[in-house]
């Protein structure tokens, strides 16, 4: 026998790493009970969904937030720029 293999049923060896994948365990959030592999990789519960769904949207409030923001300065800029124009253009009349 090779090191980091177990004998299965068929006298043949198979990795301990695929062993480990195919033990069961419960998804913490739900419950489920699946495959380490499976837990790992393509498992999606209702759980889990739900906190995505909170979690892009606060994404996407701060974004939207941040757009405002960014906005609003540039706002306050295109204003004050034009405000120092109409006062230079008076200045330059002299």
């Amino acid at each position: 026998m090779q090191p980091g293999t177990e004998a299965d049923s068929q006298g043949g060896t198979t990795p301990t790493c695929r062993l480990a994948e195919r033990e069961k365990t419960a998804c913490p959030l739900c419950g489920k009970v699946v495959s380490r592999k499976t837990l790992a990789h393509s498992h999606t519960c209702r759980a889990d969904a739900a906190t995505r769904a909170q979690l892009q949207e606060e994404r996407a409030r701060a974004r939207v937030e941040e757009r405002m923001r960014r906005l609003q300065a540039d706002r306050e800029a295109a204003q004050l720029l034009e405000q120092r124009r109409a006062k230079y253009a008076n200045l330059a009349l002299f």
